[in-house]
């Protein structure tokens, strides 16, 4: 049934190329991927969108290289949608986007930034935890929340200072989530603080 799909992923009528994609996605065979290679690089950004996300589910090296291409390529309305898409990504493929995450932090789309904050959770460098440490500090409650959500994740006592620090945060969501992972951590660095919060 797949191969009598795969040349539909052209058709003319563009409900029919969405269509044809999610069914092609949601089937999770290998012999789908260049189909949705293909849609990846269709008129259409919707049918792209569907695409990637498909692909993202399921990746290889070139899945990656594809979205990777259309992250670069996105306007303002597909960036979120594509970054979104990265989530689905296993940490070995997620690792060549690592320079591209680190460009986001900095996006003026407060989802993207959410999204990149929360894809640093995948990497434990020094590189990693003074980004999330930058990210801290940003205006964006949900910012600053999902930061510390990062940090805890990653699990590294090295993370106690900064977390330490977001225990004065001016929300209560940031200082309730700085002090379960604090907790978490176990780290004799934090007892004081924790006791005085």
């Amino acid at each position: 049934q797949t191969q009598q799909l795969l040349g539909y992923i052209q058709d003319e009528n563009l409900r029919i190329r969405i269509h044809i994609c999610e069914i092609l996605g949601e089937s999770g065979v290998a012999s789908a991927e260049p189909a949705l290679l293909q849609a990846a690089e269709d008129s259409s950004w919707v049918v792209r969108i569907k695409a990637i996300t498909h692909l993202a589910k399921n990746p290889t090296e070139i899945a990656a290289q594809t979205i990777q291409q259309a992250l670069m390529e996105a306007d303002e309305l597909q960036r979120p949608m594509i970054v979104e898409a990265l989530t689905s990504l296993n940490h070995s493929l997620l690792e060549h986007f690592f320079p591209q995450i680190l460009i986001l932090l900095h996006d003026d789309n407060i989802e993207i930034r959410q999204h990149a904050v929360g894809l640093l959770a995948h990497f434990q460098s020094p590189e990693t935890q003074s980004a999330l440490a930058g990210c801290l500090q940003d205006p964006v409650v949900e910012i600053r929340l999902k930061a510390v959500e990062s940090l805890g994740t990653i699990g590294s006592t090295n993370a106690t200072p900064l977390l330490v620090k977001m225990l004065n945060d001016p929300d209560s969501r940031v200082r309730l989530r700085s002090a379960y992972f604090l907790g978490q951590f176990r780290d004799d660095r934090a007892v004081d603080s924790l006791l005085n919060a």
